[in-house]
Parts: C-alpha cells; sequence; structure tokens
C-alpha cells in the first residue's frame, strides 16, 4: 500500500485522509464489475503502466503517469484531479453553517 500513500501524497491529499483510506483497504473485497465503461478505462489504464513498465519506470513515475490521463467515467477529467477532491469531500466532514 505505499505506492497508494506516496501517489496520494504526490497528489497533495492530506496525510489524515490518506491514512484512513488505507485502513479501510485493509478489508477490501472484490467483485464483478457492471459498469464496462469503468472496465474498458481500468484495461486502457492497465495497457498505459504496462507500456510505463516495460520501458522501466519506476512504480511511482508509472502512478503518477496513469493518474494524469483523462477518464470517461469520470467526465473526461483525470484521476488526478478527481481524487482529490472526493477524498476532501469524504473525509472533511459536514461543515458548520
Amino acid at each position: 500500500m505505499t505506492a497508494l500513500s506516496d501517489l496520494l501524497a504526490a497528489l497533495r491529499v492530506k496525510d489524515e485522509y490518506i491514512e484512513r483510506e488505507l485502513l479501510l483497504l485493509t478489508a477490501c473485497q472484490y467483485g464483478r464489475a457492471s459498469d464496462r465503461s469503468k472496465l474498458a478505462s481500468m484495461r486502457d489504464l492497465s495497457f498505459s503502466a504496462k507500456t510505463y513498465i516495460t520501458r522501466g519506470d519506476a512504480v511511482a513515475e508509472v502512478n503518477l503517469n496513469i493518474s494524469t490521463v483523462p477518464c470517461g467515467p469520470m467526465g473526461y477529467a483525470s484521476p488526478s484531479e478527481v481524487a482529490p477532491e472526493l477524498l476532501e469531500r469524504m473525509w472533511q466532514g459536514p461543515r458548520a453553517s
């Protein structure tokens, strides 16, 4: 999970949010994909990652590179744009009025 925490840190996600995400992932379960668009995007990212790995890029570089690729199911925003915002919303809790 070090690669994930390194990537989230590089995306400027707060340390406390990274710690919370890592705790949640310790009990991760996998299931059958139901959204073909998301599945296709994941497949495309895996092809890109394989290309970077084949040319000898480090894991941290591969993660950063594929995090900037636009993703159709996210309105063609990149994971590097969307993830920090989603994590901020999820973990900051309700705001006082």
